[in-house]
This record gives C-alpha cells, structure tokens and sequence, in this order.
C-alpha cells in the first residue's frame, strides 16, 4: 500500500505493525511497552552471529558473539524466548549461559513450520492461564524480533486477537543498513 519495500529500505510501516530496528531502537520500543511484556527473538543474525543453522559452539576459527544490548534486554527481562530454525538447541543454550544471555525458552521451528504458531501459542498459551489463575502475568504486548521479512509476514499473524494481545513485529539488522533478503513486499 505504501509501495515501499519493508526490507531493502529499512521502511517501518504503523498499517503493516512492522518496525525496522536495531538493538538499541528495539531496547527503546520495548521500554515504551506496559509490562508485561514477552519477547520472542531469532537466533542466527539477530541475537547470534551465526549464519543460516551454524552451531554457535563450532566456528571455523571464528568466535560467535550475542549482541551486547540484547544481552543486557535479556538479563533485565524476564520473559525472553528464543524462535530458531537452527537445530542445535543445547549448543544454543550453552552458548547463550556463557555469555550471561538467560532465556526462558528455545523453540527450535523445522522448516515446514511456522514461527508465528509459536509465537502466537505461546502467546495465548499463557493468556489462558492467566485467566484461569490470577497468579500469571497478562502478556498484552507481544515483541517479535526477526531479520527475515518473511517470518514477520506470515498470515497467522493476521488472525490474532488484537484485543487481548498486541503484537510489535520487529525487522532486525545489526545496523540500520539494509537486511540482506530475496523478498520485497
């Protein structure tokens, strides 16, 4: 509707809900939310500087780092979940405790498969349960954080509940330069 290209121009759409950022923009835009909050993030490119299902523990001479400020969002958040294609879910979390990055969870996503279900179930997972027991947190706004366009796009997204829960979908880049993608929309 714009006829600009989320991806090659870093262009943030409110119609769309999607946000192109950084960490330090995505830091800022979560600090704005109301608590609680869930954030859900990808591994390879956008919290890890692995690429495309690479073991962060087995790097070919190079060290794997995290991103410092997702690191310090993680370790002063208390509900950050990880949403990955990479299969390796235990070199993933060893990697992540030893560099201070806690996480509740790692999804790991087959290729077949959407990361939106999981955002999206866990999600109203824990809304169910909050209403069930008052004890849960209420999670209203929902971060989801991904350098590919094509997992924030996904269809599912559509048909949330925007009453109960609010989804922030988040166009990842290291820097504001453009992502590397196949896909214009």
């Amino acid at each position: 509707h714009t006829k600009r290209c989320l991806a090659c121009e870093n262009h943030s759409c409110e119609q769309c809900g999607i946000i192109c950022a950084d960490a330090q923009d995505l830091l800022a835009h979560i600090e704005d939310l109301p608590a609680p909050v869930a954030i859900f993030l990808d591994f390879d490119r956008t919290i890890a500087t692995t690429r495309s299902g690479q073991s962060p523990l087995t790097s070919r001479g190079k060290k794997h780092t995290v991103d410092p400020i997702l690191a310090a969002l993680a370790r002063n958040h208390p509900n950050v979940r990880v949403v990955t294609r990479n299969r390796h879910r235990d070199d993933i979390f060893a990697f992540l405790a030893d560099n201070n990055f806690p996480v509740r969870d790692v999804h790991i996503i087959r290729k077949t498969e959407s990361k939106a279900t999981v955002v999206l179930d866990q999600s109203f997972h824990n809304l169910r349960d909050s209403n069930a027991s008052q004890q849960h947190s209420i999670f209203r706004d929902i971060v989801f954080a991904d350098d590919d366009i094509r997992e924030l796009i996904d269809p599912q997204f559509e048909y949330y509940n925007r009453k109960e829960i609010h989804l922030h979908r988040i166009l990842f880049t290291r820097t504001l330069q453009p992502p590397t993608l196949s896909l214009c929309v």
